[in-house]
């Protein structure tokens, strides 16, 4: 087993319409280097704040990128993360026609 955050997050700026990277408590920088093309798609980071990791390399690796390609990451405890994940979820726009077809562009 490799790490595979980075591809991860590189694939979602590819494929999603407003991606979203969550990151948690985890040791090592994956993460880090898939948070960029992330956020030039318009994303968003949202990592588990440090005093409530086990191990916080992967959060903070995280953040760290995004900070330094001058954009805002929330951090918070993994419950108040679900409630904003949730909470951004629920704003999304319903699958239909136009959802279809922005999906299938090149």
């Amino acid at each position: 087993m490799h790490p595979s955050v980075d591809g991860l997050f590189q694939s979602a700026a590819l494929a999603a319409r407003r991606p979203v990277a969550v990151v948690m408590s985890g040791m090592g920088q994956d993460g880090a280097a898939g948070v960029a093309p992330l956020l030039a798609r318009g994303g968003m980071v949202l990592v588990q704040e440090a005093a409530s990791c086990v191990v916080a390399g992967m959060p903070g690796a995280a953040a760290a990128a995004a900070r330094a390609a001058g954009m805002a990451v929330e951090a918070a405890a993994p419950a108040a993360l679900g409630r904003r994940l949730a909470r951004l979820l629920s704003t999304a726009p319903p699958p239909g026609p136009v959802a279809e077809a922005e999906r299938k562009r090149p």
